[in-house]
């Protein structure tokens, strides 16, 4: 990510009329100013703020102010009281930077920091109880700026999804209006208006079946926008298939492997033959080809997983993170219906804890370094497990494989190599700092052997519950929590990176055969729509962010769904699929890359189709307003207090931490 935008956006909240009559609430437009923004008004609440007599009123233990700026403030300040005898914490685009003691009576702060930038500034408040705090008069400094007005030579883009927009513009001077739509918004209708006297508003009015764009620059003169409405035209949805679990219920099984890449699998196509068990497993499942993961991180995957929430709503985004107890989780819910609840993790990021035992019976952990071998047990405990425990039972089991450091055992290591090497290149990995085309096939022909291996473990499990009886009318999910970076955009690994080699995983879901679901589905899914599947197959609907797979099924084709999954870091890098295109936001530095899939994934197209990254931005950051006023807020562990040595030593060698 080398380019940083200069266009800032800005997220719509309120907007009132040009008369000066009721207020419309905006929630499903975003816009891109293209000018700065001096002092927050009621448009700039990102989120836990209600506007009072008095100034912006918290509401919520976290409330910022966002504001967008082209060029970079040098400060900002703002009035503040504040009833709380406990410091209210304020932020800087994700980080603490001062405490603001107790006032009765509003008082004046300043701050000058380097964290203020070009883009997005959120101005973050957190309070430890809920007496009255408000703040007014919040201002940047250096560049000056002016909130919502269009002067000569300013723009504002306005994305929208298939509907029809009207909105009305009061001011003097010369417009141009030009509407993008069609695919990839190449289809361009430009118009200009005029209003020499300023006495009548400009009224504009556009509808489309599909997304489009709206660009408004002023020509001379200058413009603010009034009147706004937006009415969509959502297609209607195939409905579901009407299936629910007989009683007796059955077994429902998750196997997860974790950091594979669904593209490394030839049950998407690989060249090298990778998968034949999942493959055999597939040909009674449905497959999704455009299963998405919600984090590049295992923690907050499962978490995911469990709880059929994005990241964003239960919080566990960071590697010190830990699943909140309020939370409903899929154990849980199972064990409400009669089921006997057991985990089997060889991975440390899945332990009670960090909150992964609720609802669950036994709960089997195979740490301590990893490839000591202890995670060989696995199976057999679980097949073990399986035949002492009466049906229905749920068990969700985490392989490490092929996770980085890849040791692939005999008979499947160097069974893709050509050159085969005593030392494989990926213990050596961390002390490198450059390599060949040699070192990466080397470490990709150890991946897809890591692969291979725990392909036929899975077999050996899978055939030995046929054996027993349990297969044909059980639940199995197969999945991987993340992909693996394997030097295609210069890095290895994961975590910190979104790319959709690291986000796309693979996704395979046999239902009771009775249930004659099977097939390949095109419609873009998430690890959030697992648990909100199984809810739904009791009869139960739940609310949460996830949607069941049964609709992704019924979908079949690709449509206008889209996806989000993020880093591990604070503020977040997030990865957006939307059809065929693949964009990247960066909202510590505000850096944004843009990728077509279908016609070169590795070049980056940022600059070549502006409408369409406008668009992506627009859609990313009306999903993420919504997790802006939950009262969910991160829990933090101290990891060497509250982790075993086993833990630690699990979490040290698999590189998570030093």
């Amino acid at each position: 990510m080398k380019k940083l935008y200069l266009f800032p956006l800005f997220l719509a909240l309120f907007f009132s009329s040009c008369g000066g009559g009721k207020k419309k609430y905006i929630s499903n437009l975003y816009w891109t100013w293209e000018e700065d923004q001096a002092c927050a008004t009621k448009e700039n609440i990102w989120g836990g703020f209600r506007k009072g007599s008095d100034g912006f009123v918290a509401q919520k233990p976290i409330s910022a102010i966002a504001l967008w700026r082209k060029t970079p403030p040098y400060s900002l300040s703002f009035y503040y009281k504040s009833q709380s005898h406990f410091p209210v914490k304020i932020s800087i685009n994700g980080r603490v930077v001062a405490n603001l003691p107790f006032s009765s009576g509003f008082r004046k702060y300043s701050i000058s920091s380097p964290l203020l930038r070009r883009g997005i500034n959120i101005i973050g408040f957190l309070r430890r109880n809920r007496r009255e705090f408000v703040v007014k008069n919040l201002c940047f400094h250096e560049g000056g700026g002016k909130n919502f007005t269009l002067e000569r030579n300013e723009g504002v883009t306005i994305p929208s999804d298939a509907g029809e927009v009207k909105l009305a513009l009061k001011g003097k001077g010369n417009l141009e209006i030009t509407f993008f739509r069609g695919s990839g918004f190449r289809e361009v209708i430009r118009e200009k208006k005029s209003r020499p006297l300023g006495i009548f508003p400009v009224k504009i009015k556009f509808s489309s079946p599909q997304p489009f764009l709206v660009k408004i620059k002023t020509l001379r003169g200058s413009f603010r926008i009034g009147e706004f409405d937006f009415k969509g035209k959502k297609k209607p949805s195939p409905p579901a298939p009407e299936v629910l679990f007989k009683k007796p219920y059955p077994d429902i099984f998750i196997f997860l492997i974790d950091a594979c890449q669904a593209s490394h699998l030839s049950l998407y196509g690989y060249k090298r033959k990778t998968s034949p068990n999942i493959e055999k497993l597939a040909k009674d499942s449905l497959v999704f080809d455009n299963a998405y993961t919600t984090a590049g991180f295992t923690r907050a995957t499962v978490a995911s997983i469990f709880s059929g929430l994005f990241p964003e709503h239960h919080k566990v985004r960071v590697l010190r993170a830990s699943l909140d107890r309020r939370l409903l989780l899929l154990p849980e819910f199972l064990k409400g219906r009669g089921y006997r609840t057991a985990i089997f993790t060889a991975s440390a990021n899945v332990s009670s804890t960090f909150g992964f035992s609720q609802g669950i019976d036994e709960f089997f952990g195979y740490y301590g370094k990893w490839a000591s071998g202890m995670e060989r047990k696995m199976p057999g405990d679980f097949l073990h497990w399986v035949s002492r425990n009466s049906a229905p039972r749920f068990a969700y089991l985490h392989f490490m494989e092929p996770h980085f450091p890849i040791i692939p055992p005999p008979p499947f290591r160097n069974m893709f190599k050509k050159r085969p090497r005593k030392n494989p290149v990926i213990l050596r990995l961390r002390k490198m700092k450059s390599f060949t085309p040699e070192d990466v096939q080397d470490v990709v022909d150890d991946y897809d052997s890591t692969i291979a291996y725990i392909d036929s473990v899975l077999g050996r499990i899978w055939d030995r519950l046929r054996k027993m009886g349990v297969y044909e009318n059980s639940m199995i999910v197969f999945l991987s929590d993340h992909g693996e970076a394997l030097y295609e955009h210069g890095a290895f690994g994961h975590g910190p990176i979104v790319y959709e080699e690291m986000t796309h995983i693979p996704l395979v879901v046999k239902f009771p055969s009775y249930m004659n679901l099977k097939g390949r589905v095109k419609a873009l899914v998430q690890v959030t729509d697992i648990f909100p599947t199984i809810a739904s197959l009791f009869g139960v609907k739940l609310p949460l962010d996830g949607k069941s797979l049964l609709k992704a099924y019924a979908q079949r084709e690709q449509g206008d769904e889209f996806t989000v999954s993020r880093n591990f870091l604070n503020p977040g890098t997030y990865g957006i699929r939307w059809r065929n295109f693949y964009y990247i936001i960066n909202m510590g530095n505000f850096q944004e890359e843009l990728y077509d899939l279908k016609e070169n994934p590795g070049l980056n197209i940022d600059e070549k189709n502006r409408p369409l990254f406008l668009y992506l931005r627009g859609k990313f950051l009306k999903w993420l307003l919504k997790y802006q006023n939950l009262s969910m807020v991160e829990k933090k562990i101290n990891l060497k207090k509250k982790l075993s040595k086993r833990e630690l030593e699990n979490l040290r060698s698999l590189g998570y931490i030093k």
